[in-house]
C-alpha cells in the first residue's frame, strides 16, 4: 500500500506572478491534488515581490526591508510546516528557486520532514551557502541537464539528484480547430489597431526584459519584415518596474516605432491566460531569443503542444526542448542577423513549417506532460518516504 503523505511547496514565485517558475508549480499542485495528494503552498506574497524588483540596486532596502519580509517569510513558512507535522501524516516539504525557500526545507528536515528542493534559475557565482545546504536535502531537482551541469560545476550537488522538467496541460494547450484559428487571427488583428492579419505572426511570450532577448528579436524582424511586409510580431509578457526594466522597456518602444517595424509590432504587456491561448492558436512561429542561460522554458512546450515551430536561441536548456530542425530551429544568441534568418527560414517554408509543428506536440505530448511531470514527482516523493530511492532514475532521469 502506497504511504499515505502530504506535500507543502515552499515557493518565491506563484500565482498571480507570471513565469515559468509559477506555471510549473500550479501545473504541479494541479497534478498532485488531482492524484489525491493533499498539497498546500507556502508563497512569498505578490506585492512584496513587486516592491522588491522595484528597488533591486537599492541598498538600504536590500539590507533592511528584504531581510524583514524573507524572514517574516521563512517564519510563517515554518510555523506552517509545524501545523501539517502535528496532523500526523508524512511530510514533505519541497521548496523552490530562492535560496531562503530553500533554508525553511531544511529547517523542515530538522522537524521529522522530508526535504526536496528544486532549482529553476541559472547561477552567476559559486556560493558556499548553496553548497551546504543543497548537500542536506533528501534530493535535489533541475528543470534541465544543462542547468544541472551549471550547478555541478559550481559544486553544488547532492546524492539524489533528479531532472524534472516542467510540463504542460496538452489538451489545455493543443493545436486549433480551424474554426478556433480563424477566431484567434481576428483577435490578434486587435492588437494592431483592429486591423486584419493578413501574413504570418511571429509570437514571442515571456518578461520583456534583457535576458530575454527582445532588443535582438526587435532588430531582427527589421529583416524579416523586408521579406514578409505582411508578417507581424506579437510581444507578449510583462514589463520589469526596476529602472533597469524600464529603461529597457524603452528602448524597446523606440525599437519598435522605427523603420520596417512601425506598425508591424505590438506590445501588449499582461494579458489573460484565455488571451493567450488565442495568441498561441493564431500565430505561425515562437520566437525565444533568450540571452541568458535559460533553464527549460515553459512556453515553449506551450507553443510546441499548440503545434507551433520554435525559432530559439541556442543557451541552457532551450536545446532540450527543442530537436534541431525537426520540431524547430536553434541559432546562436545575441545574433539578429541569425535570428532573423531562423525566422525566415521556417516561415518560408510552410511544408517545413507545418512538419515542425507536428513534430513538436509529439515532442509535448510524449515528454512535457503534465501528467508525466506528475508522475515523476510522485515517484521520488514515495520513493524517499520508503527509502527506496535506486541508483537509476526512479524521477524523471538521474543526473548524469
Amino acid at each position: 500500500m502506497t504511504q499515505e503523505f502530504r506535500v507543502l511547496i515552499v515557493t518565491n514565485a506563484y500565482s498571480p506572478r507570471i513565469g515559468g517558475i509559477s506555471a510549473y508549480l500550479e501545473n504541479l499542485v494541479r497534478g498532485l491534488e488531482g492524484r489525491g495528494i493533499r498539497t498546500s503552498v507556502s508563497a512569498m506574497p505578490e506585492s512584496f515581490n513587486r516592491l522588491d524588483e522595484a528597488a533591486k540596486g537599492h541598498a538600504l532596502w536590500w539590507r533592511t526591508i528584504h531581510l524583514f519580509f524573507v524572514a517574516a517569510f521563512v517564519i510563517k513558512s515554518v510555523g506552517s510546516i509545524i501545523g501539517l507535522r502535528l496532523e500526523g501524516s508524512s511530510l514533505i516539504v519541497h521548496s523552490h528557486s530562492a535560496s531562503y525557500c530553500l533554508v525553511v526545507g531544511l529547517v523542515a528536515k530538522l522537524l521529522g520532514s522530508t526535504a526536496v528542493h528544486t532549482f529553476h534559475s541559472p547561477l552567476e557565482k559559486p556560493s558556499a551557502v548553496l553548497q551546504t545546504f543543497a548537500a542536506r536535502c533528501d534530493a535535489l531537482v533541475f528543470v534541465s541537464q544543462a542547468l544541472f551541469e551549471l550547478y555541478a560545476a559550481f559544486g553544488i550537488w547532492n546524492s539524489n539528484t533528479f531532472l524534472i522538467p516542467g510540463g504542460v496541460d496538452t489538451e489545455r494547450f493543443r493545436p486549433p480547430s480551424q474554426h478556433e484559428r480563424q477566431l484567434a487571427r481576428i483577435s490578434i488583428g486587435e492588437y494592431f489597431d483592429g486591423s486584419q492579419v493578413k501574413g504570418e505572426v511571429i509570437l514571442f511570450v515571456g518578461r520583456v526584459t534583457k535576458e530575454k532577448g527582445v532588443d535582438y528579436l526587435l532588430e531582427a524582424s527589421e529583416d524579416v519584415f523586408r521579406t514578409l511586409p505582411e508578417a507581424r510580431l506579437l510581444v507578449i509578457g510583462p514589463y520589469s518596474t526596476n529602472p533597469e526594466g524600464r529603461a529597457f522597456l524603452v528602448r524597446c518602444m523606440e525599437l519598435a516605432g522605427r523603420g520596417f517595424l512601425t506598425g508591424r509590432v505590438a506590445m501588449p504587456g499582461e494579458i489573460t491566460e484565455r488571451a493567450l491561448l488565442s495568441c498561441y492558436w493564431g500565430a505561425d512561429l515562437l520566437v525565444c531569443p533568450s540571452t541568458w542561460e535559460e533553464p527549460a522554458s515553459i512556453v515553449v512546450a506551450e507553443g510546441s503542444a499548440c503545434g507551433l515551430p520554435v525559432v530559439a536561441s541556442h543557451v541552457g536548456g532551450l536545446a532540450e526542448r527543442i530537436d534541431h530542425d525537426v520540431t524547430g530551429l536553434l541559432v546562436p544568441a545575441k545574433d539578429p542577423q541569425g535570428l532573423a534568418g531562423g525566422i525566415l527560414g521556417v516561415l518560408s517554408n510552410r511544408p517545413r513549417a507545418e512538419a515542425m509543428g507536428r513534430n513538436g506536440r509529439l515532442k509535448a505530448s510524449r515528454e512535457l506532460s503534465m501528467d508525466r511531470t506528475t508522475d515523476f514527482h510522485v515517484n521520488l516523493y514515495t520513493s524517499l518516504l520508503t527509502n527506496a530511492v535506486e541508483n537509476e532514475g526512479i524521477a524523471g532521469e538521474k543526473s548524469r
